[in-house]
């Protein structure tokens, strides 16, 4: 036993940097906690390992308080469950030794960690840091994997079990602790679904649309290029947009949302919606031109960027559906603070829109406090879906019609 704990301190003191630090407590202790759930067990074992490192450097060079939970999961090589430490202030390089069992993939593991950050490393703005595999609002993982029913922004590989984002604002509730910054660094965290979920506990989300590097945002130089005083949330998300923009060339980018300003977008994507549902033919046309014209995200295409789907609606689109469409611009831009990558119709968030024949699960939106219900965008998608399906099978019919004819 006493083995193994030596093993546990000397390998977290290395992700730490506690062992032979000097003058590790940060001058902005009490300003800012970040918390880092870093959720690395299967295949981001070795990348977790890394991403903490990077977050752990990048806090001591800018004197940040860091709370951090990494799984590792047990069938690593070096895998050794949960384990919790901390960077700066009193209990700097305290190891908390975890459970192996612990399954990352629930509000009351993520509320549990919240509580210990929030007694371990206090501060009056809290910063909370997702890493892990992400899933799209039907729940597709990057690579295809179904991971659930719903958007994901973690994974307990070895639990087999998906951090939700509604579960995400579960454990918020039960700390009872609105966020300041709220950094997912998983795929698709950026839809309308995910934001939605999280409006009434986070004030700033930074995610992407679409997929991540496996080696996540460059947070030495997000965290070392400054200081937690006088940092506000929208400062701090400004950061990682701008780190990113060097550092990744991708087209997917990342989006900064004021969380507050979601509640206009969904009043907006309402009266979209009742505009096509008042003339479904001309309007699911004009749906379909607009998606054609639009980047397919997703593994299975099954997201679009919904400021590129307006910006074609305004296009395509009769006279009372092009100004709802105005009216989603209006409000996206309302409430996204910045953004990376995409074209320039891009509007930083993405909603369920398959881009094939894929049809939309019956579950979509069937939840009036989701994003998909409370906006009525699920019982449209359904409607898209069975106009288009309607669509093939008249083409198929009159072709072979045809055919007999001839």
């Amino acid at each position: 036993m006493t083995r193994t704990l030596e093993v546990v301190v000397a390998v977290v003191g290395i992700l730490s940097g506690c062992a032979g630090a000097a003058g590790a407590a940060p001058g902005g202790a009490g300003v800012w906690t970040l918390a880092a759930y870093v959720c690395a067990d299967g295949d981001l074992s070795a990348l977790g390992r890394s991403y903490t490192a990077g977050l752990v450097a990048g806090a001591r060079a800018g004197g940040w308080m860091l709370a951090v939970q990494i799984d590792e999961g047990v069938g690593a090589p070096w895998g050794m469950g949960t384990r919790r430490f901390v960077v700066g202030g009193p209990l700097d390089g305290a190891v908390s030794p975890g459970d192996e069992r612990a399954n990352v993939g629930t509000a009351g593991s993520l509320a549990d960690f919240l509580r210990w950050a929030g007694t371990r490393a206090p501060g009056t703005r809290l910063g909370l840091i997702v890493f892990g595999h992400g899933a799209s609002p039907i729940g597709l993982a990057a690579d295809g994997t179904l991971m659930g029913a719903e958007a994901a922004v973690a994974l307990d590989a070895d639990q087999g079990d998906a951090l939700t984002a509604r579960e995400v604002g579960e454990a918020l509730d039960a700390v009872d602790r609105t966020v300041d910054l709220l950094v997912l660094d998983s795929c698709f965290g950026a839809s309308a679904d995910v934001a939605w979920e999280l409006r009434e506990r986070v004030d700033v989300l930074v995610a992407a649309p679409g997929r991540v590097p496996g080696s996540g945002l460059p947070w030495r130089a997000v965290l070392g290029g400054g200081g937690p005083g006088g940092a506000t949330p929208e400062a701090l998300a400004q950061r990682c947009l701008d780190e990113v923009a060097e550092t990744r060339d991708g087209v997917e980018g990342l989006t900064a949302v004021r969380c507050a300003g979601l509640v206009e977008v969904v009043e907006a994507v309402q009266r979209l919606s009742s505009a096509i549902a008042a003339e479904p033919d001309a309007g699911m046309l004009a749906l379909a031109t607009a998606r054609r014209a639009c980047r397919d995200l997703g593994a299975d295409r099954e997201l679009c960027d919904l400021g590129e789907l307006c910006a074609g609606l305004q296009e395509s689109a009769s006279a009372a559906v092009s100004e709802a469409a105005i009216d989603v611009c209006d409000a996206i831009d309302g409430c996204v603070s910045g953004r990376t990558g995409g074209g320039a119709a891009s509007g930083g968030l993405t909603v369920l829109m398959p881009g094939g024949l894929m049809g939309v699960p019956a579950g979509y939106g069937a939840r009036a406090e989701s994003f998909g219900g409370a906006s009525g965008w699920g019982q449209t998608m359904r409607a898209y879906c069975r106009g288009l399906q309607d669509l093939m099978q008249r083409t198929t019919d009159n072709s072979r019609r045809g055919e007999d004819a001839g």
